[in-house]
């Protein structure tokens, strides 16, 4: 049989087997995935029976007063951040494509509402489904939105820590004070624990002038190496992330009120009939494998065997082949 060993994750125990196979002398270690194996950050516990009432348990845990802003990101990085945004229970995300960006983000702002919503709905594995996802044509349209909701107090805009070689805190088309993201030392004073809007742009060409005169300040990812460049999901997770803990830590971390979270379930919830998708990819795996025993029997018997032809110096395939002609003709017998 094939060779096994504990891996700890957590405070659990996961047997997981490993397949050894001789190829030009050369031999490989394939580790497999128990099938047990939840996901490195999935919760088996969180299943409610109906998913109306999953849905309602997610949007119960809403965060009120934040959300994010993406301007002329392209889809796949949106579908990104969507994925971030919805984890951390921010209930909305904004995105801003103006005309003059449209090639920049390679068609996508081209096409129908509808058929933007299902791309970013399979881009993101149905994230974007579970949010309040709005699209403006320009920052100043954007902005406005978001002051007359009366949901959010300061627009916060994600720049480029200044050059440690001339230790300015002034950058080209930002002209105010530059925040470090951690820097958190005045905790009457911490705009993380407040209602804000977190304002990003895309890698290339950053957030444009328009939006960074509208925003209230500018803070920076601290960054130590050459390159200096963050992709911009990447840097949307440290943020978000950084502004939960820290929104947490001040006990500043108020959820959706109980009339904006019926009209955010009214706005999600389908009213079709149809089915909820709910995505968890190490779920899904493990509901396919629970409804396909045999198969499932006849993988782990064909690694076996494989394993076995290492051993002895056999070829692999002679072995794997042998067996399934032995079991094809006891099974016409």
């Amino acid at each position: 049989s094939s060779r096994r060993r504990p891996t700890f994750l957590g405070a659990g125990l996961i047997w997981t087997a490993t397949t050894t196979t001789a190829l030009s002398g050369v031999v490989h270690n394939r580790p497999r995935r128990s099938s047990s194996h939840r996901g490195a950050s999935s919760s088996a516990s969180h299943r409610p029976d109906n998913q109306a009432d999953r849905l309602r348990s997610a949007l119960a845990q809403r965060r009120a007063g934040l959300t994010v802003v993406l301007e002329n990101v392209r889809r796949e990085n949106v579908a990104l951040v969507a994925r971030t945004v919805e984890a951390f229970g921010v209930p909305e995300l904004h995105y801003i494509e103006t005309p003059s960006m449209h090639a920049h983000l390679r068609g996508f702002a081209t096409l129908t509402p509808a058929a933007k919503a299902a791309q970013l709905s399979r881009v993101s594995r149905s994230a974007t489904d579970w949010l309040r996802v709005r699209h403006h044509t320009s920052p100043e349209a954007c902005v406005a939105a978001l002051r007359s909701s009366g949901r959010y107090d300061a627009l916060i805009a994600s720049v480029v820590p200044p050059a440690a070689e001339n230790n300015s805190e002034e950058l080209p088309g930002w002209r105010r004070p530059v925040r470090d993201l951690y820097d958190d030392d005045d905790a009457d004073d911490d705009w993380a624990a407040g209602r804000v809007a977190l304002l990003f742009g895309s890698e290339g060409h950053g957030l444009s002038q328009q939006l960074l005169d509208l925003a209230d300040l500018g803070v920076a990812v601290p960054q130590r190496g050459v390159t200096q460049s963050l992709n911009v999901a990447a840097c949307a997770a440290i943020v978000v992330a950084e502004v939960v803990r820290r929104r947490v830590h001040s006990d500043r971390d108020p959820v959706l009120d109980a009339v904006e979270r019926q009209r955010l379930e009214a706005e999600l919830l389908s009213s079709a009939g149809r089915p909820l998708r709910f995505h968890n990819k190490a779920h899904v795996k493990h509901e396919r494998l629970r409804q396909k025993p045999a198969y499932k029997a006849e993988i782990r018997h064909e690694e076996d065997l494989w394993w076995r032809a290492a051993v002895h110096g056999d070829e692999p395939s002679r072995c794997v082949a042998a067996a399934r002609s032995s079991s094809s003709s006891s099974s016409s017998n």
